[in-house]
């Protein structure tokens, strides 16, 4: 049996959960990794995060790699979005709701969907132009963009405007202790 690298997790109180890895492989578990299902992509492509939506009862995910692909069903199909060329690989995904999902490039972009995956905009230029390797967004509106260097954006507006926390380019703007 061939090996396959994973890439990311998230299972969530109730169980419910998925893997997702190299070669378009997503595993799905109910059981809290007791046990799992395969809802591999047959698209191929390597998948190295995901996002779940919270309060969706394990029903809705996005996984992003050299493409992003979306479920509203517990994984029971899975549709992808592959986009217009020259905006890089994925780095990071954010589902805050079923509706809103925020995606980042390693060429400074930034990805939204407000229909749950079925389009995805790009969003106007971050005030810093780097490779954005984490994101995380407490709902539809306030979020964080960070990079391996120790940048750190905040937004309230969903995207539309960034504030610069911390840019190690330039200046520190926050004080670490």
């Amino acid at each position: 049996q061939e090996l396959t690298t994973f890439n990311d997790v998230y299972i969530d109180s109730t169980g419910f959960g998925w893997v997702v890895g190299d070669g378009g492989t997503i595993l799905h578990t109910t059981d809290f990794g007791q046990s799992w299902e395969d809802q591999s992509d047959l698209l191929n492509g390597n998948l190295f995060h995901l996002a779940y939506v919270p309060g969706s009862n394990g029903q809705q995910a996005v996984a992003a790699g050299t493409k992003i692909v979306v479920t509203a069903d517990g994984g029971q199909s899975w549709q992808a979005w592959i986009p217009v060329t020259n905006f890089g690989a994925y780095q990071g995904v954010a589902a805050p709701s079923a509706q809103a999902i925020y995606v980042t490039t390693n060429q400074g972009k930034l990805f939204k969907s407000q229909d749950g995956g079925a389009t995805f905009d790009v969003l106007p230029t971050l005030p810093i132009a780097i490779e954005w390797t984490d994101i995380a967004f407490w709902n539809d509106s306030l979020g964080w963009l960070g990079s391996r260097e120790g940048d750190l954006l905040r937004t309230t507006d969903g995207g539309q405007s960034w504030e610069v926390l911390h840019d190690t380019t330039f200046t520190s703007r926050l004080e670490f202790t």
